[in-house]
């Protein structure tokens, strides 16, 4: 069974802005746990803007549980892959997509971070590409999962033709062969949703507070 967990602002900020990394472990903790999931079982999208590659992909299996969660990031990825079940794949983000794709016929997950760094490298597309490449996957058997963004009046990608995140993703998505049946995206925008933290409406000076809302999948063994 697929499971897709998104926390809102109420659940707290779920990466540290501010330094304060023991709250932020309380609000994952508490967040997973309401899902009946667990940080020791979790396994952190951990981002870093340095360099000019944002489609780095990386396979992750048991011995990767708690990574950045409960203990000290080890590695960098713009998205992370498994086909372990019970491994709950985290990310958080303010205004970014969160694309989930799932193959069920041979339980294959993956979470990528969708920015514009992302999306202007067709991380929409090479998503896909590395569990074709890494699992053999047929684009035909993939679902693709969308979280609240920032929508297209407020954050207009400029790359290509002011057109939306989500827009722009599903475009890519549907290029390298997921049918538009299979694509669910998230009507909430970030912008004008205050059940969202928005970076770019806190750096407008239109939210007091800055912060990060999650999103959570794992293939449950429960039913």
């Amino acid at each position: 069974m697929l499971k897709i967990v998104c926390s809102s602002v109420a659940d707290g900020s779920m990466k540290s802005t501010d330094g304060q990394w023991q709250t932020v472990l309380k609000s994952r903790t508490t967040f997973l746990q309401k899902y009946g999931l667990q940080p020791i079982n979790s396994v952190l999208v951990h981002l870093n803007y340095s360099g000019g590659d944002f489609t780095r992909y990386i396979t992750v299996d048991q011995s990767s549980r708690g990574d950045g969660i409960v203990r000290k990031s080890s590695m960098i990825a713009d998205g992370i892959a498994t086909q372990q079940k019970d491994l709950v794949l985290f990310l958080p983000l303010a205004d970014c997509a969160g694309l989930i794709l799932y193959d069920s016929t041979n339980n294959t997950l993956m979470l990528s971070h969708l920015g514009r760094h992302n999306i202007e490298q067709y991380s929409g597309i090479k998503s896909v590409e590395y569990l074709i490449e890494q699992f053999n996957c047929d684009p035909k058997n993939i679902t693709a999962w969308l979280s609240p963004a920032a929508g297209q009046k407020n954050y207009p990608l400029h790359h290509f033709n002011n057109r939306g995140i989500h827009e722009t993703i599903i475009t890519q998505l549907q290029k390298v062969g997921i049918q538009n049946s299979n694509i669910t995206a998230s009507q909430e925008d970030t912008t004008t949703s205050e059940k969202y933290f928005s970076h770019s409406e806190f750096l407008k000076g239109n939210r007091q507070t800055d912060g990060r809302f999650a999103v959570a999948a794992c293939m449950s063994t429960d039913q």
